[in-house]
């Protein structure tokens, strides 16, 4: 993300921001929002330059109030609304040329969040009009928002019930017919998970779970958090509740069309006659995440190869979505596996971010140059190789990353594509 665009945020924040609210609640969710876009000591100097914008337009507010004088009430009061939505629109103007959908919905949650950290009292009918210009002029579904609102500025117990509610507790009895339900008979208190249908996204609030963790980061009760693609919610007591788990319970009534991955009597045999693979049967829908496990030189990777493509089986099938992955002629399928082999292929003479940014231009040849490098940063924020992004992959005799850097960099090369289905031969190997 541009820094224009940091900035304009920032902006945005500081609109929102009461001059009597909690400076540590106010700056730890601007942290968070750049976190998730930057890495964490870049978010963290950012936080001055959101100071500098907030006491901007206290000043603001202090002049209007000055040349006033003696006028007070309403009057008054237009003026200093007035001059603050005109900022707004300004910013969102500036938003709107950068940010895709996805990335407005975030700035939202997050800014409802911003406002939800002043718990001192309920949010004002000023605020309330002041997000309506934003959700106007970002184009956010009104439905949606109004969900988004409730779900986020609601105490937890009154957050209404919706069929885009999840929630996992460990109620055995469950049977509210309007809310989705995900049992965990270890937890003690209660997760809600929101889904947001227009942008697949996850989010989630939780009471009295005790010690959680997201991608081994704690959970602050109550707080909202992003539960990204591969992500799962863990703790010593439960059991891990991962996104596919979570995405798939949001998925059973919805009318798009998903990946039907079917393997069917598929038998591989190898040049010289020998069996490398027996009759195998496999079906799975999207959302799945799949292990398959076995003795070095069992055939794990043989069945991998004939279940990507790589491999024509001698018989059998294997489809996605009723096309014959091995007999498709008119490239259907085209681009819609990943594959990470186990052997690598890195550049050595390339650093981290060459390595990805090259395989990018390869891939994304219709993307704007800010929008590849954009990929390329969020994908190395993701997988924790920002900070290595200058350094040389080197060899055995030149090292500057580690072996598991080295994998997760190869993993990236696939990740970046987003391919849905994605197939990893001895992904964890180096980490």
């Amino acid at each position: 993300m541009s820094e224009r665009i940091i900035k304009a945020l920032l902006k945005l924040f500081a609109v929102f921001a009461r001059p009597d609210s909690n400076t540590t609640d106010r700056q730890g969710v601007i942290e968070l929002f750049l976190a998730a876009q930057l890495n964490k000591e870049l978010a963290r100097s950012y936080l001055p330059t959101f100071e500098e914008e907030y006491q901007e337009v206290v000043s603001d507010i202090h002049r209007i109030t000055e040349k006033a004088g003696s006028k007070t009430g309403d009057a008054l009061k237009y003026k200093i609304e007035a001059k603050l939505a005109a900022r707004i629109h300004r910013i969102c103007n500036n938003i709107n040329q950068e940010l895709t959908q996805k990335q407005k919905l975030f700035v939202l949650i997050s800014l409802l969040e911003f406002i939800s950290s002043n718990t001192e009292s309920e949010i004002t009918q000023t605020e309330k009009d002041f997000l309506d210009i934003l959700v106007d002029d970002l184009n956010i579904d009104t439905s949606e928002y109004g969900d988004l609102f409730n779900f986020i500025l609601h105490t937890f117990e009154e957050i209404p019930q919706s069929s885009n509610l999840l929630i996992i507790n460990n109620d055995e009895n469950f049977q509210e017919s309007t809310v989705r339900h995900i049992l965990s008979k270890q937890i003690s208190g209660t997760i809600k998970v929101f889904y947001v249908a227009s942008s697949n996204m996850l989010i989630f609030r939780s009471k009295g779970v005790g010690e959680i963790t997201l991608n081994s980061q704690p959970v602050l009760e109550n707080k909202i958090n992003f539960i990204n693609v591969g992500s799962a919610i863990r703790s010593h007591q439960i059991k891990p509740i991962y996104y596919s788990q979570i995405l798939n319970v949001f998925n059973v009534d919805n009318s798009q069309e998903g990946v039907v991955f079917k393997a069917e009597g598929i038998r591989y045999m190898f040049k010289g006659g020998n069996v490398g693979l027996e009759s195998t049967y496999l079906e799975e829908e999207s959302g799945s995440l799949i292990g398959i496990m076995g003795a070095s030189g069992a055939g794990k990777s043989t069945l991998l190869n004939v279940l990507n493509g790589t491999y024509a089986p001698t018989e059998g099938k294997v489809t996605i979505n009723g096309i014959d992955l091995h007999n498709d002629k008119e490239g259907e399928l085209d681009g819609l596996i990943g594959f990470v082999p186990q052997d690598d292929l890195l550049i050595k003479e390339l650093t981290v971010y060459q390595n990805l940014y090259y395989n990018a231009k390869l891939c994304f040849d219709n993307l704007t140059e800010e929008e590849i490098v954009e990929k390329v940063d969020k994908v190395l924020q993701s997988l924790g190789l920002f900070e290595r992004k200058n350094n040389i992959v080197g060899d055995e005799l030149r090292k500057e990353i580690s072996g598991g850097q080295r994998k997760r960099l190869n993993i990236a090369l696939e990740l970046i594509r987003e391919p849905a289905i994605l197939f990893l031969d001895e992904p964890t190997s180096g980490l």
